[in-house]
């Protein structure tokens, strides 16, 4: 494992029941994912891979991370690609990957127990469908995407997520804590949340610039408490149920380094003060409250790689020096 991660290559090690068999190259995802049986590892080092064009397996998917500060010795984990399930993907897992296009599950197929943890998604989450073979239990955990269709699935959770410069469409009887929602409407007067009835919306941070700056949903009886807007008047929705929700927020006296609607690496989004805005359950709204807080560099639970020394030469006695430190991840820090 310290060889896979320390060589600046392409690697995957597949962990099947107990024994582990090493890829790598260009066509590692590929040929490790066609040796691949349901309820297997596959641990990705730093560098580029290409997914298949469909993953249909039960599979566990770990990578070094997307931060570039907390991938300097590995570097980071990158897919060049959509990422797409089918409906025998169950209990799919993914965390600290990059992805360069959607996620998404094949239209009208239903895959249960989803999780997407800690990753980078460039562009939507999909899943599209006419609800009459919905997907369920999905959760997107400490990520970043820009926005979402979730048309055909049911109880869907996203927590603790940074959704930049996108929206919500078509989300039924689902929930949504402790995000940070940003939004940029620069051509019709769409809504933040667009056609989401019957919706648990807690302790989220919202954005809307630019055109129609106050319509944050368009649905019908959606709770929502707890959250922080940015702007006065709001229109949200038919039959709104409502507790302490605040509007009129200057972001930029809310989090420590913040601008615009996209996400930036460079950016902080702590706030500023903690204790000014607190969430339903007594802790502070956005990414760093509730139950699963932001985790700094977003890096994954598997033991990641902190330092890397090897010598340039070995020693008289044929000897190369090599110094590995490896810190241990909890699932929540």
């Amino acid at each position: 494992m310290m060889f896979v991660y320390t060589s600046y290559a392409q690697f995957i090690t597949l962990h099947h029941e107990g024994n582990s068999l090493l890829f790598k190259g260009s066509t590692a995802f590929a040929q490790a994912y066609e040796a691949s049986q349901d309820g297997d590892t596959l641990y990705f080092s730093g560098g580029t891979f290409f997914p298949p064009a469909t993953l249909s397996k039960e599979l566990t998917l770990f990578g070094a991370g997307h931060y570039q500060d907390s991938t300097e010795v590995t570097g980071k984990t990158f897919f060049n690609g959509t990422v797409k399930l089918s409906q025998t993907a169950n209990n799919f897992y993914i965390e600290g990957i990059s992805i360069s296009g959607k996620f998404e599950i094949a239209n009208n197929e239903a895959v249960t127990g989803v999780t997407i943890k800690r990753c980078f998604i460039t562009n939507d989450i999909v899943i599209p469908g006419n609800k009459t073979n919905m997907s369920s239990n999905i959760d997107i955990i400490g990520s970043v995407f820009k926005g979402g269709n979730f048309e055909n699935v049911e109880n869907l959770f996203v927590s603790n997520s940074i959704i930049y410069n996108g929206r919500i469409v078509n989300s039924y009887e689902n929930k949504f804590t402790n995000n940070i929602i940003l939004y940029l409407d620069g051509t019709s007067y769409y809504y933040v949340f667009t056609d989401c009835h019957n919706n648990n919306i807690f302790n989220n941070i919202i954005c809307k610039a630019n055109n129609y700056n106050n319509y944050f949903i368009s649905g019908h009886d959606n709770v929502l408490r707890n959250n922080v807007f940015s702007h006065a008047l709001l229109n949200l929705g038919t039959n709104p149920i409502l507790s302490d929700n605040i509007g009129e927020v200057d972001l930029e006296g809310l989090f420590v380094n913040q601008s615009g609607v996209n996400f930036d690496y460079s950016h902080d989004y702590h706030l500023q003060d903690e204790t000014l805005y607190i969430g339903h359950d007594g802790k502070q709204v956005g990414i760093y409250g509730g139950i699963f807080p932001y985790k700094e560099g977003a890096v994954p639970k598997n033991p990641h790689i902190m330092e890397m020394n090897i010598s340039d030469t070995t020693t008289e006695q044929g000897e190369l020096p090599v110094k590995i430190k490896v810190s241990t991840q909890k699932d929540q820090d």
